[in-house]
């Protein structure tokens, strides 16, 4: 009733992220995410979600692809990009934090993490019908992410 934010997840997401340390502003990230995963821990609203406000069965992915980043310090930086939702392409900004790397044993890989916070105005994107007094305009959303090396060789 707009006087608290509810929590969702999407359990079907992956991401590929083109990163060079020397380079950071010329990362290229692409995150997909399958619009019917979402998950509020309620399965009956869940399918309402996928269904009725996210469409799933027509525009069954959400995806994120940047166009820049632009890098503020050691640690933060904004990804630019175009989020494609609901059949709608809009411009978005991520505000990004960089957690650092380390040699991931679990994986036998180098990893990096990166967590991640955007809003969106869920009317620009035609997501949901319920009046603002029900259910605001705006979704945030937080990312959490870490990152395998792929394709390199170990000694």
């Amino acid at each position: 009733m707009g006087l608290s934010w509810y929590t969702g997840r999407f359990d079907d997401v992956t991401a590929s992220l083109e990163f060079d340390p020397e380079h950071p502003e010329a990362a290229q990230l692409t995150a997909i995410i399958e619009a019917r995963s979402v998950s509020t821990g309620d399965p009956d609203f869940d399918t309402v979600l996928a269904l009725q406000w996210l469409h799933s069965d027509t525009h069954p992915q959400i995806i994120f692809q940047s166009t820049s980043i632009e890098i503020a310090d050691d640690t933060h930086g904004r990804a630019y990009g175009l989020l494609t939702l609901n059949g709608q392409t809009i411009e978005a900004v991520m505000e990004i934090a960089f957690y650092g790397g380390v040699f991931n044993f679990l994986e036998g890989d180098e990893a990096i993490g990166f967590g991640a916070d955007m809003t969106i105005d869920r009317n620009a994107f035609n997501v949901g019908n319920l009046p603002h007094s029900i259910v605001g305009p705006d979704v945030r959303i937080h990312i959490e992410a870490e990152f395998l090396l792929q394709g390199a060789t170990h000694d």
